[in-house]
């Protein structure tokens, strides 16, 4: 549900080898500026990114209502790809202005794509992941090409107009994220939040006449979305999502600080012409980054409240309107000195302890931001996939409450207060990259289980039958990669992630039995060039 000014962003250079659509554009609109008397200059860069990743989990212990039930998601493992391809090709006026048109500084176009995107083989498939979003990704080769980016944008001496498919974020992602790697993260993200957007972005206090612009950096964006794809909406599953923004963010050399406000508005006529979303979000965002010493130094932080109305999840106690009230944010300082880097990030995501009443609650970050590897994304993800599949079962209710598969995380940050210091050293020229981290979380109430409280007439249940706890346990990761340069702009990354989950006592059964640890590995190798 954000975006961040693109005209705020440094110049993009995005992906894939020039197409011969692209080269027949470059060189009809490269005769034309030719043709004229400004002195214009044509430039092009493409990339790609090819990996192959394997990521396996062990059993993670769930609730079940009879004895007989399965109790337990199995160990599973599941390979999957994808090959990003992408470009750029630009035009830029060097000085002046371009006469025939008046005030267009610069026009560029913006290609980037996937291919092979997602899982090509799996082992220990459980019928309780059925409704997890990530086990419904498409295994066929044909669904699994994506076009990310697919725009034109125009500088002009009033602001930037920019109109096409592109990738959405602000701050630090919290909500929506381009799907970039971070330096200290742990695991893999995959698409990023993707829209079909119209947006015109301004700085009115910074001037442009010399080789840099000068003045106050303060950009204003407005845009308009049609969501492609992101935690809550797929357009290819029927879903109309409709986003409208506005930011405001100031850009020093130091400091970044902003703020944006976004209106959505989704409903998904294949599901029932009664389901929608209408829902704000308010976010605040400010960065610092300086040097202390032989140090240096960033800080981070990010903050956003979510204010509207749902008529999914409703029940028999609340037949009509959903209220949405929920609130989070992150903070995190980053230290580095040569090769060794340092990070605490800690962070909030409201819970929901009363299932049952008029308001949703419970904050979840986009499934994109990683906050370790094992405890969010892969065990509460298998937990709360595990609760859809018992609001599915007829011997709950004759009926499942409406939009019940959307209590799956899919791997989202929820419910949880945490803090995770995470250390990273390079080695062996910066081949050679060390990652160690700690995850402690609890929840902000208690973890209630809307399956298991309904079971037990409303009481303050656990996801496995035990007294609802805050306590989400403890995790440790580590990580290792070496990276190898060839030829010229190309490497190959091999790496290997493992992360170890002891969950707290809000899984624990209805005999006081904690449920047992969660283990989880990844390998990944990795091919990435640009020219």
């Amino acid at each position: 549900m954000g975006t961040r000014s693109n005209l705020a962003a440094p110049p993009l250079r995005l992906t894939l080898p020039p197409a011969l659509p692209l080269v027949l554009l470059a060189a009809v609109l490269g005769s034309s500026t030719i043709a004229s008397a400004e002195p214009w200059t044509m430039t092009t860069s493409s990339d790609f990114n090819a990996r192959a990743v394997m990521v396996g989990t062990g059993d993670v212990d769930v609730g079940r209502p009879l004895a007989t039930d399965p109790s337990v998601v199995p160990a599973d493992k599941v390979l999957e790809t994808r090959l990003r391809l992408g470009g750029l090709v630009a035009w830029t006026r060097r000085s002046g202005f371009l006469r025939p048109l008046g005030f267009i500084r610069s026009v560029s176009l913006h290609v980037q794509g996937d291919l092979l995107s997602g899982p090509q083989w799996t082992d220990g498939h459980s019928t309780l992941m059925r409704h997890d979003p990530l086990e419904q990704r498409p295994t066929e080769v044909l669904k699994q090409v994506r076009l990310r980016r697919g725009f034109v944008q125009v500088d002009t001496t009033l602001g930037r107009i920019a109109a096409g498919r592109m990738v959405s974020t602000w701050g630090l992602g919290l909500l929506a994220q381009s799907g970039d790697a971070d330096p200290y993260q742990f695991g893999i993200k995959r698409d990023g939040v993707i829209v079909d957007r119209v947006q015109f972005a301004t700085a009115p206090l910074l001037t442009f006449d010399g080789a840099r612009p000068s003045g106050v950096p303060l950009f204003i964006s407005v845009a308009a979305d049609r969501v492609v794809v992101d935690d809550l909406a797929i357009a290819s599953n029927g879903d109309e999502a409709y986003n409208f923004i506005g930011a405001i963010l100031y850009r020093g050399a130091k400091v970044h600080a902003g703020g944006y406000a976004v209106m959505r508005s989704q409903t998904n006529p294949k599901e029932g012409s009664d389901l929608r979303i209408d829902a704000n979000a308010y976010d605040v965002y400010a960065r610092w980054a300086d040097s202390v010493g032989d140090w240096r130094i960033e800080a981070a932080t990010e903050w956003l409240m979510l204010r509207g109305e749902t008529t999914y999840f409703r029940t028999a106690s609340n037949p009509d309107l959903l209220k949405i009230l929920q609130f989070g944010g992150v903070a995190r300082i980053t230290a580095t000195q040569g090769d060794l880097g340092l990070r605490l990030e800690t962070g909030l995501a409201s819970g929901d302890d009363r299932p049952f009443d008029d308001t949703l609650s419970n904050l979840k970050f986009s499934r994109e931001y990683r906050v370790g590897l094992a405890m969010f994304h892969e065990g509460v993800r298998r937990t709360t996939a595990a609760l859809a599949a018992n609001l599915d079962d007829p011997r709950y209710l004759g009926q499942a409450p409406t939009g019940f598969d959307r209590a799956a995380t899919g791997g989202s940050v929820t419910g949880a207060i945490y803090a995770m210091p995470t250390v990273r050293y390079e080695l062996f020229g910066k081949r050679l990259t060390l990652l160690g981290a700690v995850l402690w979380a609890q929840a902000p109430a208690p973890m209630v289980d809307a399956y298991q409280s309904g079971l037990n007439g409303g009481d303050a249940i656990g996801p496995r039958g035990g007294k609802a706890s805050t306590d989400l346990g403890l995790e440790v990761d580590v990580a290792a990669a070496w990276r190898q340069p060839f030829a010229k702009n190309f490497a190959v990354t091999v790496r290997g992630d493992l992360g170890n989950w002891m969950p707290g006592a809000a899984f624990d059964d209805a005999a006081g039995n904690s449920a047992a640890a969660v283990m989880v590995w990844m390998g990944r190798v990795e091919l990435q060039g640009s020219w």
